[in-house]
């Protein structure tokens, strides 16, 4: 065989491929928040508590943003002082890793609130909120 003769392709034929559908259905963003939780002393000013506990969400989210992560939102339905206590409940921005970002979140907080008597800090799945991915208590 020369070199400018054409080589003849050679196929082999089995059985024809199935057919099949494929279906892409959205996955819903799990659920996750951070809640922050303080009860109240006797004769403590639940609002002040509760601008206090604000501010230190605002700064650790000052620093995730300053770090380029997407930080975190309060969620204001959620928060507030009601039953002797003070809860203030944040939620990523982002809900690529929702569950890393407030578990990163909830560490932050905690380390700088760990010196406050009663504090505890969860952070919950919506499909579990009875059982927390993670919890820091003081």
């Amino acid at each position: 065989m020369s070199e400018n003769t054409p080589r003849k392709a050679r196929f082999s034929v089995g059985l024809p491929a199935r057919s099949i559908t494929l279906r892409f259905e959205p996955i819903e963003p799990v659920s996750v928040s951070a809640e922050i939780e303080l009860p109240l002393l006797i004769n403590e000013d639940g609002e002040v508590t509760h601008q206090m506990l604000r501010a230190v969400v605002g700064k650790v989210n000052e620093c995730e943003e300053l770090l380029g992560r997407p930080g975190v939102r309060v969620n204001d339905a959620r928060s507030g002082v009601r039953d002797h206590r003070v809860i203030v409940v944040v939620g990523p921005n982002d809900p690529a890793g929702a569950v890393e970002t407030c578990k990163r979140i909830a560490d932050q907080l905690f380390a700088a609130l760990r010196t406050v008597p009663g504090i505890t800090i969860k952070v919950l799945s919506a499909n579990h909120p009875g059982k927390p991915i993670c919890e820091f208590a003081a």
